[in-house]
């Protein structure tokens, strides 16, 4: 059912569009299609959930994007689609478009329908056109039409359908449509029922959405409108029947424009056999990570000799030409302190390349599958895995992806292991030492310290979850893409995003903090033996001597404080240009390894502290974090020494 209004003007500042869809379903490559460069990334309003936003030109018009969270809903227990819901009802985009996994309709339509019922102004985008037409054909104007929407086929990684869903947005943005699918004449006369009770309510809120809202139970939207007599309503579960007529309706709607081509065994489920094999997966999965990091390490090596030898001349020219305070700031500061850290971009951004890839393949959507299995033992569920890859790129933003966790006890006890997984900062430390110390051997090295991550974090879930957060995992639900061919924009585009993280951190942050390692490092006596950090080491030495780290490895740990990139950084400023001669120097290989693990260990940066208390709005957790990780650090990195000792 269609009722449509005469198009009005399109509003002065352009069009408002938002992009939402499943999760696996093509979104970020569409966005990324539709916006190019013209992107910002923030955080909603009051909440740490990411918050993407573009902008393009069509026709001289100017369209906002504004990409949701991906979901399957609109619960009001999840943070993420509380996020999506509000938005769309308070903010009335002028266009939502929902973006579907065209080969799984019967999955994906589901969010379409619960649009409609939200009285928005949708827009179907048939994403991966091309792979569903391998094994069905689908009539689009037919679907179209039982939609009483516009339906748009695209291959967003090829930018094919770009230009007509761009065509369309700019057609239906001025546009009113009232546009829904009927659920069975018993459940449209309660819901009809439900409607006339309610009174008073805003313009800006469609009284048929808040009335399935309350049929299914919704606890949020009974407290916005108060009591709704329904005395002579059945004694039903409505989300239960509602999500049953939903169902029926797609299966009605797509009885009538999809026609099945012959079933065939899929390349995807040949493959899912093997990856997702109960004994089989796991080993597989290590093989593929351990293949990551080798590959970024051999692979950047020549790039990141190229920036050594160019700040190794850089600093021959300085001594020769700089004399004095603005000679040591150059020559400590800029060239070894921020030039150690600088050698060490080439890695990072290989590693988020893999990373990416493994993404657009649709291979780690099936490693948090196949994880679920193994994290239900630790008291885990599947959901707590993504949030713990992402901390393989930065623990701030996958703390922060926490909120998508609807159980607290599995989010706080996911918070607490999360410092484990390895960041991107802590990369440079073990490049330099593996390069140094194990440089045949460098990947598999660096390798064991994200799986030492890994391990640890296993064994502190047990732990936690049978002692100050007791209880059982919850649920896990997750679609599985088919595996796709990557897209080079897209893999290149995730790999800068990321990446450029590290680059403005290396411009602000780490800089800062190289500079205050020089300074602590040349006053008050202008020596080095006799500077504030030699005394602040030299007082820590003690503790740290079982370990086999001098004071200058003890003041470069403690600099790592503030941001873990500063342990290079701080090394560089305290050893010099010869960093690695003078590292091989002063601590032998199995020292070398357990300050590596202790790098990964011991309590992680500032930022990463601030976010632990912001998400569990307790100073108890994060001082809880601070003194386990520490104690986890030392002992660990003690072992490894004893042990050493005993081997070597």
């Amino acid at each position: 059912m269609r009722t449509d209004t005469p198009q009005t003007q399109i509003r002065k500042s352009g069009v408002r569009i938002a992009l939402i869809g499943n999760p696996n379903v093509g979104k970020t490559t569409l966005f990324n299609e539709l916006t190019g460069a013209n992107q910002s990334i923030g955080n909603w309003p009051g909440v740490t959930v990411e918050k993407k936003e573009g902008v393009f030109v069509h026709k001289g018009v100017r369209v906002e994007v504004v990409d949701l969270p991906g979901l399957y809903g609109f619960g009001s227990d999840s943070v993420a689609e509380k996020i999506a819901r509000d938005y769309l009802i308070n903010e009335k985009p002028d266009v939502v478009v929902d973006i579907v996994d065209a080969s799984n309709l019967m999955r994906n339509l589901y969010l379409t329908l619960l649009l409609l019922e939200m009285d928005v102004n949708v827009i179907v985008v048939l994403n991966m056109f091309d792979e569903a037409t391998k094994s069905m054909k689908i009539d689009v104007d037919m679907l179209s039409e039982l939609l009483g929407v516009p339906v748009v086929p695209t291959v967003a990684k090829r930018g094919e359908g770009i230009g007509e869903l761009k065509d369309a947005i700019l057609k239906e943005a001025g546009k009113s449509r009232r546009s829904f699918v009927g659920y069975g004449e018993d459940v449209e006369t309660i819901i009809t029922k439900i409607e006339q009770e309610l009174d008073n309510l805003p313009k800006t809120i469609p009284p048929r959405w808040v009335a399935l809202k309350l049929l299914e139970g919704d606890e949020e939207i009974k407290e916005i409108v108060g009591e709704v007599r329904l005395e002579d309503m059945p004694n039903i579960r409505g989300d239960v029947i509602l999500a049953q007529r939903r169902y029926e309706a797609i299966r009605n709607i797509l009885r009538l424009c999809v026609e099945k081509k012959g079933e065939r065994w899929k390349i995807t489920d040949r493959i899912d056999k093997l990856i997702l094999h109960k004994y089989l997966g796991y080993p597989i999965f290590l093989i593929i990570l351990w293949g990551a990091f080798v590959f970024s390490y051999r692979a950047s090596a020549p790039i990141s000799d190229l920036i050594d030898s160019f700040f190794s001349i850089l600093g021959e020219y300085s001594s020769s030409y700089l004399s004095g305070t603005v000679g040591s700031f150059v020559s400590g500061a800029i060239i070894s302190g921020l030039g150690s850290v600088l050698v060490f971009i080439p890695p990072i951004f290989f590693v988020f390349f893999v990373i990416a890839v493994l993404e657009d393949t649709g291979y780690m959507a099936r490693v948090a599958f196949l994880m679920d299995r193994a994290m239900g033992v630790v008291g885990l569920s599947g959901k707590s895995f993504i949030p713990l890859v992402l901390g393989f790129g930065c623990n701030v933003p996958a703390i922060m992806a926490t909120r998508t966790i609807e159980s607290q006890r599995e989010r706080i006890l996911t918070i607490l292991i999360n410092p484990l997984m390895s960041c991107s900062a802590r990369l440079p430390v073990y490049v330099l030492i593996a390069g140094v110390f194990f440089r045949e051997n460098a990947g598999t090295v660096i390798f064991s310290m994200y799986l030492l991550g890994i391990l640890l974090a296993m064994v502190l879930s047990v732990v936690f979850g049978r002692s100050v957060l007791r209880g059982a995992p919850s649920p896990f639900i997750i679609e599985l893409p088919p595996y796709r061919i990557p897209s080079v924009k897209t893999v290149l585009m995730a790999t800068w995003t990321r990446g450029k993280h590290f680059l403005e951190k290396a411009g602000t942050v780490i800089f800062g903090v190289v500079i205050l390692a020089w300074y602590l490092s040349s006053y008050p006596t202008g020596t080095i033996e006799g500077s504030y950090l030699a005394q602040i080491g030299q007082f820590l030495s003690p503790l740290m001597e079982p370990l086999g780290f001098d004071w200058r490895i003890t003041s470069a740990l403690l600099m790592g404080f503030l941001a873990k990139e500063a342990v290079v950084g701080t090394l560089g400023v305290l050893y010099g240009t010869e960093l690695s001669t003078a590292l091989s120097a002063s601590i032998d290989p199995v020292s070398a390894y357990a300050f590596m693990a202790f790098t990964l260990l011991y309590v992680p940066c500032v930022a990463a502290m601030a976010v632990v208390r912001q998400e569990t709005a307790s100073w108890k957790w994060t001082a809880f974090v601070i003194l386990y990780e520490l104690l986890l650090a030392y002992t660990v990195a003690l072992f490894i020494v004893l042990i050493g000792r005993l081997i070597f």
